[in-house]
């Protein structure tokens, strides 16, 4: 769904037009009323520090929690080198 994503988060004053995955999971019915069930994970891979990484994440969250109304899940995978880490 990654193209979706870029459709909703393609004017957000963020700097970036992208996020690197967004995935549609879905979970088993287990109460046996055969409804779809699934969940948004927004998948985020940031190598560089960025004073406005958290308000961009906020953006993406709840800009697919308003379109598709279901759970949202993100997730950052951070990766930075131990001198960046300082400060």
């Amino acid at each position: 769904m990654d193209k979706e994503l870029q459709k909703i988060t393609a004017d957000a004053n963020t700097g970036r037009c992208y996020a690197d995955k967004l995935l549609k999971v879905y979970a088993h019915d287990s109460t046996g009323e055969g409804r779809e069930t699934w969940v948004l994970i927004h998948a985020e891979v940031q190598g560089e520090p960025e004073d406005a990484f958290a308000e961009r994440m906020y953006t993406y969250h709840y800009r697919l929690r308003d379109r598709y109304r279901e759970d949202v899940v993100s997730m950052a995978v951070l990766q930075a080198d131990h001198d960046q880490l300082k400060d």
